[in-house]
């Protein structure tokens, strides 16, 4: 996923990045599968059967915090890049004023001659769009 991030595409208005990321691991699934049925099957009796149940299983190492914060930190810029795109410049920089920089929407109103309804509701839209992309994935 980290790798083909900057793939991801909206073409339609129905394509969403929980689904992007459902194709993406239906398709790993799917060859996980695939390659194993190719897979010549292991030879031996219920004795080599016992001898390979006793290897331990050695999983890879858990990511940190510091490595799961920074692949969080990545996804979300990604995200929000993605999303700026569906907004009209106004609306986009209300919504960041007011919900990234912490300016009081008033300020931002004044800023970009706008209400402060209209910066309200810029922030609205931004934010169910933003949840509505993020659903499942968290």
């Amino acid at each position: 996923v980290a790798v083909n991030i900057d793939s991801f595409r909206r073409e339609r208005p129905e394509d969403s990045f929980h689904g992007w990321l459902w194709r993406i691991t239906r398709n790993k699934v799917n060859d996980h599968f695939r390659k194993k049925l190719k897979a010549p099957q292991a030879q031996g009796g219920s004795t080599a059967q016992a001898l390979i149940h006793e290897i331990p299983v050695q999983f890879p190492n858990e990511p940190t915090t510091e490595d799961q914060e920074r692949d969080h930190a990545a996804i979300s810029r990604r995200i929000l890049r993605l999303l700026e795109q569906d907004f009209e410049p106004r609306t986009w920089k209300a919504f960041w004023r007011v919900a990234v920089d912490e300016v009081p929407a008033k300020s931002a109103a004044e800023e970009l001659n706008m209400t402060v309804g209209a910066v309200y509701n810029a922030k609205y839209k931004v934010l169910c769009r933003l949840r509505q992309e993020l659903d499942g994935i968290a």
